[in-house]
């Protein structure tokens, strides 16, 4: 038996035999930013796959939840499971209309690879601490994060230990445009964006009837009527409406209104009876943990991160050198770490204080060898007081006192030692 070898070029040559004339040819890419020598069997779009598929961002998406933030059992959807099935959806719909299903998939593996863990609550929560951070209202907060633009930056800088996978900028554009806000410019890249939603309003029903919270007959009957009664009734029907009618547009990928507008009816349901009900988003405050850690590695790739999900404020184990322990609570971001000869705390690097961005941001240092105890509070980035000192030195003593020092400078909260010492201890 022998096997018949394809080559790159073979591939290609296939590409061009097959395919639709107005498909995405992978030997007509736009390239990437940065050249690379050609692979003697692969496709510039099936590489591109490869990478996304091998990437860290792609293996973390397994631990993202999507609508139900903490649910019971191994059946609900995370983000690798919204992934994957976009990719099958997607894929069916490129194959009925000839375009290049290698791009496609490296699109929709690619997508979310930027966005929050659960969900869309997890982006809000984003968006409100970028709004606090630049000082900005909470009515302001909406859209100052995208997870498709974070997709993006996830793929060109923050991969790879900041070198990124080095895409097509077919694939990359792809990944900008699913939210719908723009238009992709190749017509596979318009494939997932509808994909996309085909996906998430389908397996979001299927989620929500599992968990309790809908019911198959609760659906509007006109959805019913025109999309039909199962999770596969309806993605066929979206399918096969999608094939034929783009093919019946010879030069775009749409639904027909009729089929579209009842998909959005559905989308619509779902905003009003499950992405807002209460069972789903019982568990929401949880939905602010690890955002200190996720923006401390985006921040700087280099900084070795400990992740250790929730711990008490006043843990006894002590971050070792090198490493940063980091919880999120509702409006409280943590960062434990260990810093090296540190006296004091207007030195600390700007990079760690602006990882945790907040109006307020208060540091607290402890030598408990050395005796020495130091806090620090900064208002929008500008340091209001800091007090760094053992009990008979004044390492720094910057502004005016917080209410809370008021007893300790009165001598209430420790003995009296008189000469220069401080009349509390700086521990304390």
């Amino acid at each position: 038996m022998a096997f018949k070898v394809m080559s790159r070029i073979d591939r290609e040559a296939l590409e061009h035999a097959a395919l639709s004339p107005c498909a995405a040819f992978s030997d007509e890419t736009l390239g990437r930013l940065h050249p690379i020598e050609e692979d003697p069997f692969r496709t510039a779009f099936q590489r591109d796959r490869d990478r996304i598929l091998h990437s860290k961002s792609f293996r973390r998406l397994s631990h993202k939840t999507q609508v139900f933030l903490s649910p019971e059992g191994d059946h609900f959807r995370t983000r690798l499971t919204h992934t994957l099935e976009v990719a099958q959806i997607a894929r069916s719909i490129g194959r009925g209309l000839a375009l290049n299903e290698d791009l496609i998939e490296a699109i929709a593996l690619g997508h979310d690879l930027g966005h929050t863990p659960f969900g869309h609550t997890g982006e809000a929560s984003l968006c409100r601490v970028i709004a606090r951070h630049r000082g900005l209202p909470p009515e302001q907060a909406e859209g100052l994060f995208e997870h498709s633009e974070q997709s993006v930056r996830v793929v060109e800088y923050l991969e790879h230990d900041g070198e990124g996978l080095n895409l097509t900028r077919e694939v990359v554009d792809g990944i900008l445009c699913h939210n719908g806000q723009k238009r992709a410019e190749t017509l596979e890249g318009r494939i997932v964006a509808t994909a996309d939603r085909i996906a998430y309003v389908n397996h979001d029903i299927d989620d929500a009837i599992r968990a309790g919270i809908l019911r198959e007959n609760q659906l509007p009957e006109s959805t019913h009527r025109l999309l039909g009664h199962t999770s596969t009734e309806r993605i066929t029907t979206l399918v096969e409406d999608m094939i034929t009618n783009s093919a019946s547009l010879g030069d775009d990928i749409a639904m027909s209104d009729k089929i579209w507008g009842a998909m959005m009816e559905l989308r619509s349901f779902l905003f009003e009876n499950v992405y807002a009900a209460s069972d789903a988003k019982a568990e929401e405050p949880k939905a602010d943990r690890g955002f200190g850690r996720k923006y401390l590695a985006q921040l700087n790739p280099q900084w070795p991160i400990t992740p250790i999900g929730q711990f008490p404020l006043n843990r006894s184990a002590p971050a070792s050198e090198g490493e940063f322990y980091v919880a999120g609570f509702p409006g409280v971001t943590v960062v434990h770490t260990w810093l090296t000869d540190l006296r004091r705390l207007s030195d600390v690097d700007s990079r760690l204080l602006s990882s945790a961005p907040a109006r307020d941001l208060y540091a607290f240092a402890v030598d408990e060898e050395a005796g020495f105890g130091g806090f620090a509070h900064w208002e929008d980035g500008v340091l209001k007081r800091s007090l760094c000192a053992v009990r008979d030195v004044m390492f720094e003593d910057v502004g005016l006192p917080e209410p809370f020092e008021s007893p300790y400078w009165a001598g209430e909260m420790h003995e009296q030692l008189g000469g220069l010492s401080l009349p509390f201890d700086p521990l304390d």
